[in-house]
């Protein structure tokens, strides 16, 4: 049995496909199998994923209906043979050390290893690394949530090797009931249970910008917003009184969702295709910390700190005639 699964899931990606699996080909640590999850691609990426798996022993395909991004990941995750799960896209690519990576830094003996991402753009202009600061093995929980916070680590399954077993025994999956952000709430479920951490000082995984129809890049209706909100809302908060956060730690957590609440805050206030009484209860089930937390949120949109502050302070009905005048 292989230690390691890399698990792909694919849709329409017959522009990307190849270099990704080639990348995978060209890891010098071995002992791996590639499960390609072919969510009901229309374009030839069926095929192309069936001609790799012919040439190389190690890589398995699953074709399946489309279901999205969080059933082919979980399907990955059943049907995985290794002790060991980690997740690429297909339209990403890793280093030959990727693995290695994991590895050398002790992903063997924790819930969770990390490495570091290089994100890439078509024009190059905003290429970056994303890192933590501590690496090594046994990193202490609290450690190893405040970096995972404070360089927006804890946004995505990939770039990180997670313990099988771990996953399967504390029901942790991918919601496949979500439409938005399922990413980031698998990642809040493995944070808030897991035990042992451990993180590459390598950047082996490349993250890139040029796929227009990539399985995590969807519309995003506020009710998908709502759905995924009422998930991660919760779990950060935990996590944030966990480690005892300072302001600055809180207010980097909120920021990867306010934008997204006040979004669907104000989509719910514009929408003209729903009444006045769907309007307020819609904005009536959003909680008071939930509120609060938008309010005090350091925003760089004025717009959006107008929609905050009023949101606060205001009744629905004074908020909702204001927003539809001036935002």
């Amino acid at each position: 049995m292989p230690t390691i699964s890399i698990v792909i899931p694919i849709y329409n990606a017959e522009s990307f496909i190849r270099r990704c699996l080639d990348s995978i080909i060209a890891q010098c640590y071995k002992d791996f199998e590639a499960i390609l999850i072919d969510d009901g691609s229309t374009d030839s990426s069926s095929s192309i994923c069936d001609s790799y798996a012919n040439k190389y022993s190690f890589i398995s395909v699953i074709h399946t209906p489309n279901r999205g991004v969080s059933a082919a990941r979980n399907l990955g995750i059943k049907s995985a043979k290794g002790s060991f799960v980690t997740f690429i896209d297909a339209d990403d690519y890793v280093s030959h050390r990727h693995l290695q990576a994991f590895i050398d830094a002790g992903g063997l003996v924790s819930d969770m290893c990390l490495t570091g991402v290089n994100v890439v753009y078509n024009d190059g202009s905003l290429n970056h690394t994303t890192q933590i600061k501590e690496t090594g093995t046994n990193i202490s929980r609290n450690t190893f949530i405040k970096d995972c916070i404070t360089s927006g680590h804890c946004q995505s399954p990939w770039a990180k090797l997670f313990n099988r077993d771990f996953l399967i025994s504390q029901g942790i999956a991918f919601d496949e009931g979500l439409k938005y952000a399922e990413d980031r709430v698998f990642f809040a479920q493995v944070l808030t249970n897991a035990i042992t951490f451990s993180a590459s000082n390598e950047c082996t995984y490349i993250y890139t910008h040029e796929n227009p129809i990539a399985l995590t890049r969807s519309p995003r209706p506020y009710e998908q917003i709502w759905a995924y909100i009422q998930q991660y809302h919760p779990l950060i908060e935990q996590l944030l009184s966990e480690i005892d956060a300072n302001e600055k730690i809180r207010n980097t957590a909120h920021q990867i969702y306010a934008y997204e609440a006040l979004a669907m805050i104000s989509d719910i206030v514009s929408d003209s295709h729903i009444d006045y009484k769907s309007r307020k209860a819609k904005l009536s089930r959003i909680p008071y910390d939930l509120k609060r937390i938008l309010r005090y949120t350091p925003l760089i949109s004025k717009r959006y700190r107008l929609i905050a502050f009023a949101f606060y302070y205001l009744q629905l009905s004074l908020f909702i005639r204001l927003v539809r005048i001036f935002c």
